[in-house]
């Protein structure tokens, strides 16, 4: 078994998970071995383009959630080099 303590469990989840596939209607991922896509096999086109919306603005907040990270951390290491030379 790999993985130590803990982790051993979330480590043989991560190594057993089957391969996935980029679906072309949604582009989200969906597992290889199914046919349809869970997330747009039941959706007409308004739906789709509905769900293509929220795929796009959760990934707008991502990025901007990941922009105030980066000046968060330039801030900090701003402050510890402030830090060693005062």
């Amino acid at each position: 078994m790999l993985g130590f303590g803990l982790f051993s469990g979330k480590l043989n989840d991560y190594l057993s998970q089957k391969p996935n596939r980029t679906c072309d209607r949604c582009e989200l991922l969906t597992p290889r071995d199914e046919m349809e896509c869970a997330h747009c096999n039941d959706l007409n086109g308004a739906q789709l383009e509905s769900l293509k919306e929220k795929i796009q603005e959760t990934k707008l907040s991502n990025m901007r959630l990941s922009d105030w990270f980066l000046y968060a951390s330039l801030i900090i290491v701003f402050l510890f080099a402030l830090g060693f030379l005062v």
